[in-house]
């Protein structure tokens, strides 16, 4: 995570207050930022695809869950993954259409569109 410094060459001024307000802002902590120490880094494809896909993503440290969504939200697959595992390849006869791919690791969700021609 990055931290935000305050200084006079920043604010191009000299002054007392800027001083003080200067001492007193620098007691308070500033995020700047969202650590992503959660990103799962995914791929899927082919995307569009016509049925068959792949999913690959970073080692995973902690099980999880593949999940595929249809379009009303119904969950219409699913696969267990190990610690470690890196990619899996789903062939499940999807219609055409549109569906999420969940991949849920520990605390982390991310999900992803995929077509299916």
């Amino acid at each position: 995570m990055r931290q935000l410094k305050i200084t006079k060459q920043v604010t191009n001024r000299e002054s007392k207050s800027l001083d003080k307000y200067l001492q007193d802002i620098s007691k308070i902590s500033l995020t700047t930022g969202i650590a992503d120490d959660n990103l799962i880094t995914t791929l899927i494809y082919p995307n569009p695809t016509e049925g068959e896909f792949a999913v690959r993503f970073s080692s995973i440290e902690k099980s999880g869950i593949l999940n595929v969504y249809n379009s009303l939200g119904q969950v219409i697959y699913t696969e267990a993954l190990t610690v470690g595992t890196t990619s899996t390849t789903v062939d499940s006869n999807l219609e055409s259409g549109f569906y999420v791919v969940s991949l849920n690791v520990g605390d982390s969700v991310e999900q992803h569109r995929l077509i299916v021609e």
